[in-house]
């Protein structure tokens, strides 16, 4: 086999090789978001959890305003996936549920701490922000 053609028969099959596993590779790249997905509301979740007054308030106001830049990552990498099909999103089915748990673990907080004095007026300058990208 002459050299150009050989290469041409190699880039085909490697091709087709990706071509073949783009299918596992693509629904592990939308579990991988969805896990770091999680991830990041279970940290928001934390920092939450720790807010009990004022002084604990405005650390917490810091922590998720750095925490912010790791969920505006993600959520570009979400994005950039597109739409799963129908295939995709059933075998991310139990991911799916674990990020559906801890965004209600993170409702949960984000209701408590609005009752607590200055709760809600860091909640308005930080949870429009986290909303965008859960």
């Amino acid at each position: 086999m002459e050299t150009g053609c050989r290469r041409a028969a190699i880039a085909a099959l490697a091709g087709l090789l990706l071509w073949t596993a783009a299918g596992c590779t693509r629904s592990e790249a939308y579990a991988d978001v969805l896990r770091e997905q999680r991830a990041a509301l279970e940290e928001a979740t934390g920092i939450l959890r720790g807010i009990r007054d004022a002084e604990s308030l405005a650390a917490a106001k810091d922590q998720l305003a750095t925490l912010q830049q790791r969920c505006d990552a993600v959520a570009r990498k979400a994005r950039s996936l597109g739409k799963p099909s129908d295939a995709v999103r059933e075998q991310l089915s139990e991911e799916t549920f674990l990020l559906q748990r801890a965004l209600g673990a993170w409702q949960g907080e984000i209701r408590r701490v609005q009752a607590l004095p200055g709760g809600a007026a860091l909640l308005e300058d930080i949870v429009p922000l986290l909303r965008d990208n859960p």
